[in-house]
C-alpha cells in the first residue's frame, strides 16, 4: 500500500492478521506503529498506518518494485517511505481499516 493524503483529507490503514510487515517505522513521510489504540484487544498481529504528507495522483506507485524517488507537482517524493508490504502465510482472508478523515464539505475524495 501506498500513503499519502489530500489537502486536509489524511488516509488512515489498520491491517491486521499479517505474517511479516515492511515498512520504515523511523521515516518522516507517514506514521507506522505495531503498538496503536486502534489495534487494541488485537490478539493477532496489526499495524497501523496514518499519512503526514500531501500526495498527488502522479506519484501513485504502478509497480511494487519500482518504489524510486521522484518529482511529482513540483515536489520530490521519496514512494518507499510512503509504503508499507505485509506478507500473510496460510490465509484465506485478512481484515483492512481504511478512512479519510477531513471537511465534509470537500467536493474531491482520494485517488
Amino acid at each position: 500500500y501506498e500513503i499519502d493524503q489530500g489537502r486536509d483529507v489524511p488516509e488512515e490503514y489498520v491491517v491486521k492478521g499479517w505474517k511479516y510487515a515492511l515498512y520504515d517505522a523511523m521515516n518522516q513521510e507517514a506514521f507506522f506503529t505495531e503498538d496503536s489504540d486502534l489495534c487494541s484487544g488485537v490478539t493477532e498481529s496489526c499495524l497501523a498506518a496514518k499519512s503526514k504528507y500531501e500526495g498527488s495522483a502522479c506519484d501513485n506507485p504502478v509497480n511494487p518494485m519500482d518504489l524510486e524517488e521522484i518529482v511529482c507537482d513540483g515536489r520530490t517524493v521519496d514512494r518507499k517511505l510512503r509504503a508499507f508490504m505485509l506478507e500473510f502465510e496460510n490465509t484465506a482472508e485478512f481484515e483492512v481499516y481504511f478512512a479519510t478523515h477531513g471537511p465534509t464539505s470537500l467536493s474531491t475524495g482520494r485517488n
